[in-house]
């Protein structure tokens, strides 16, 4: 029972951390100044697969090495703090509070006209089906390399090639490849 927690919490915590990543490319996009904007949002990109490879670090200590697993929990708890600390000191952006502003006005109106939801500003804007499917066509390789090298590898290595992973991975492994 313990496994499947720790793995459904793992799940959730997948989950909002993506969340947080979108919300802080916002921010950086709303708080600084083009050219400057597009350098940090990008930082924040190569930092979110930085912080996977530091993932990968843990893990591989804690399963090669007597590390223990409760230092990895301990790590991520003091990311969780500091994650903490910046959600609730940082200040909401000028344009973000604009925003609120607009809709709560917006809102207000509409409840005064006695206008429902469906005739709402908000509802009746129209999605570009362009951007849509260039959207999804863009992210969608993304899907296809998890795809491969998450699920399909793995057993094909393990079935069709009799190989067994843990050998490999202690041959090749990211670490002893960058010596």
């Amino acid at each position: 029972m313990a496994s499947f927690t720790v793995i459904f919490c793992r799940m959730l915590q997948g989950f909002t951390s993506m969340g947080e990543i979108l919300g802080a490319q916002l921010y950086i996009m709303e708080s600084l100044k083009p050219p400057y904007s597009y350098m940090c949002t990008s930082i924040i990109n190569v930092n979110s697969k930085l912080g996977g490879s530091f993932a990968l670090l843990v893990a591989y200590f804690a399963t090669s090495i007597a590390f223990d697993w409760r230092i990895a929990f301990w790590i991520g708890a003091i990311i969780a703090i500091i994650g903490i600390v910046a959600r609730t000191k940082l200040r909401e952006t000028p344009e973000f509070i604009d925003y609120k502003k607009r809709l709560r006005i917006q809102t207000e109106l509409e409840k005064q006209n006695n206008n429902t939801l469906i005739n709402s500003n908000i509802v009746k804007e129209k999605l570009d089906k362009k951007i849509v499917l260039s959207y999804f066509i863009m992210h969608l390789p993304f899907a296809i390399y998890f795809y491969i090298a998450y699920i399909y590898t793995v057993p094909f290595m393990k079935v069709k090639l009799g190989m067994n992973i843990i050998p490999l991975l202690k041959k090749f492994h990211p670490l002893k490849l960058a010596k």
